[in-house]
């Protein structure tokens, strides 16, 4: 399947999650913290899916690190690299999160975090648990660098955002990061946030 995004052109294979209002929320608030960050040497795109986000961070950083669990997402994503003219700038790992990635000193890591928690586990493109937040969480605050952001989505149930909010922080809790909504939209019965999170 053909999909545009913006002024990027994207061949998204039915495994992989199509790109939607979380991935345009997330594009905003990078663009928007990307402005803010003194260097921006190397960042990693964890659940990279078509890879539209290791596109946009392309446009910044030196280099990027397209992760994801699914294999044929790391192909396409390196795939639509080429067709967009940015392959140079990026790596693919075929990964569950931090598993097989060594690096560290990221001065941006982004996760558009699947948004049916409890989902089929073979429904890569779409299936989260609160266990897989934390441990990205966890992994993340330390491979970021001294100055480095981590840039996380999140959907919350308008009927129950108030219980949503209140996991969301004991999570940044359990992981002493500093945090801050960037991005916060309604869309539907949901809403749609965009989480900064930096060391304490």
């Amino acid at each position: 399947m053909l999909v545009r995004v913006h002024e990027y052109l994207l061949i998204v294979h039915p495994t992989i999650y199509r790109p939607g209002d979380d991935t345009i929320a997330m594009i905003d608030a990078i663009h928007k913290e990307v402005r803010k960050l003194s260097r921006r040497e190397k960042a990693l795109d964890m659940g990279c899916g078509c890879g539209i986000l290791s596109l946009i961070l392309a446009k910044y950083f030196k280099k990027v690190i397209a992760v994801d669990v699914n294999p044929l997402a790391v192909k396409y994503t390196i795939l639509n690299a080429y067709i967009n003219g940015c392959r140079e700038r990026i790596v693919g790992i075929c990964s569950n999160l931090f598993n097989k990635v060594n690096d560290i000193d990221y001065d941006m890591i982004t996760f558009n975090i699947p948004y049916l928690i409890g989902a089929h586990p073979y429904d890569l493109a779409y299936s989260g648990t609160i266990d897989l937040v934390k441990n990205f969480l966890k992994e993340a605050s330390y491979r970021i660098s001294q100055i480095g952001v981590i840039l996380f989505t999140w959907r919350l149930p308008i009927l129950a955002e108030s219980m949503w909010f209140k996991i969301i922080k004991d999570l940044l809790r359990t992981v002493s990061l500093r945090w801050d909504i960037v991005v916060n939209r309604e869309v539907s019965d949901e809403r749609i946030i965009v989480i900064k999170a930096m060391r304490g």
